[in-house]
């Protein structure tokens, strides 16, 4: 089956050179996604046949394999959902969501702590079929007894070393173990942005409001770059379900989903999750407004957002009211909070 995958993945290859002939393809991405689906039929292939060695029959099989399937997809969702995003059981099957780890593949990430977990399932779910089999055909004569033994010892020993790996893949720093291979590097964060963090000396927290399964993939990969390149940056998910008035302590307007509260000290500023990507705007016949995603903002906005913090450099404009003046619009707003300056009126009459 492995191989039969192998044949579909090498000839999706060839797909890929045929449209190059005719266009500009992001390549790294697409040999990713390949790869991943390759991957992704090994691990499932590895799976099904150490419950198929379980039982004669195939039946039975086919049914536990797709409800092992099933309860691995749901299982991250429902225990997220009765017990919160920050608990122990969530630390557990994060460990087994395989599902997230392709979804990041598909995504155009190369994280080799996750390449090298799902090479350690293959081989272990392997391992176990290996001797599942081998427990049915084996004598329990003398020799037969020390091999049994020997067997399981050998298999304790493996699993271990496995599971050793995994853990001391953990430790690799960032720039060693995850690479983005997106067409426009979505992912990534500059040269600038990285010297600017390595001379970082006051903390910094960022707050993303979403659950940290379910947060935003592109804002939650660069907002993370921070966390790994400096010590001085941590990121903390505060889900909205869970902490509904967490936003209450630095603005009256509750802010979208997926927004950023970057706290240094006292000074504090939002960064509304709409202001993180830019649109081009249009309208249809009806005149309902269509936005599709130009470009992505987040890395620009959030390292301003430290600067200014850090530096204590916080400007605001003021704007007069109460005369008739023209009201300052949405998008003049974005414009100056983007520009890291708050926005403020005031009337004469009352100052």
């Amino acid at each position: 089956l492995v191989i039969m995958s192998l044949l579909c993945a090498l000839i999706m290859c060839a797909y890929l050179g045929l449209m190059c002939c005719y266009g500009k393809v992001p390549l790294g991405q697409s040999f990713l996604a390949i790869l991943a689906l390759f991957l992704f039929t090994a691990l499932i292939s590895s799976i099904g046949m150490f419950i198929s060695s379980l039982t004669e029959h195939q039946f039975l099989a086919a049914l536990f394999s797709y409800l092992v399937f099933i309860f691995f997809l749901l299982a991250p969702g429902l225990v997220t959902g009765f017990f919160g995003s920050d608990n122990f059981f969530i630390k557990i099957f994060s460990f087994f969501d395989y599902y997230s780890t392709f979804d990041v593949m598909l995504g155009g990430i190369l994280d080799l702590k996750e390449l090298i977990k799902i090479l350690s399932f293959i081989f272990v779910f392997n391992l176990l079929t290996y001797y599942s089999f081998g427990k049915n055909v084996l004598s329990l004569n003398t020799v037969g007894k020390k091999k049994f033994i020997l067997d399981k010892v050998t298999t304790f020993v493996i699993v271990i070393l496995v599971v050793g790996l995994n853990i001391l893949c953990t430790y690799l720093p960032v720039e060693y173990s995850e690479f983005d291979y997106t067409g426009k590097k979505l992912y990534s964060i500059t040269k600038e942005t990285k010297d600017y963090l390595n001379t970082l000396d006051k903390d910094v927290t960022v707050y993303i409001l979403a659950d940290k399964q379910e947060s935003d993939l592109t804002v939650r990969r660069i907002v993370n770059q921070y966390d790994k390149y400096s010590s001085h940056i941590n990121v903390e998910y505060k889900s909205p379900d869970t902490y509904p008035q967490f936003y209450a302590q630095y603005t009256e307007e509750a802010p979208s989903i997926n927004s950023l509260i970057v706290v240094c000290g006292e000074n504090f500023r939002v960064i509304d999750y709409d202001s993180l990507y830019e649109y081009n705007v249009s309208y249809d016949q009806y005149y309902q407004e269509n936005r599709t995603v130009t470009g992505v903002d987040v890395e620009g906005q959030l390292t301003a957002g430290i600067q200014m913090l850090v530096n204590n450099d916080i400007k605001s404009i003021c704007f007069t009211e109460g005369h008739g003046e023209v009201t300052i619009t949405a998008d003049l707003r974005k414009r100056f909070s983007k520009a890291c300056l708050t926005v403020d009126s005031f009337s004469l009459l009352e100052k």
